[in-house]
């Protein structure tokens, strides 16, 4: 999954998005569960913003997206700590 889809907000996501990416690949998480880890956060903050913004409102959805993407990274995190500690079944 792409960074969340909306252009005039990407500049600010992706910076938060690759700072999370360098931690925790120097944590030692394998890429793969980085990705889904980012893939969550995205799919977080765009629950988020579907839920929240009234229609034809593209400034609130940024604002919303913008806002709330620190808290899916957050979301995210917990994510990640918890799969990489979890037994392989």
């Amino acid at each position: 999954m792409s960074p969340v889809a909306y252009p005039p907000v990407n500049s600010e996501i992706e910076k938060m998005r690759e700072a999370k990416r360098i931690e925790w690949e120097r944590k030692g998480y394998p890429p793969g569960l980085i990705d889904k880890a980012l893939s969550l956060a995205d799919g977080w903050v765009e629950s988020m913003a579907g839920a929240f913004t009234p229609p034809n409102r593209p400034d609130i959805r940024k604002e919303i997206i913008t806002s709330s993407y620190p808290k899916g990274l957050e979301v995210a995190e917990k994510w990640i700590s918890t799969m990489h500690r979890a037994p392989e079944l």
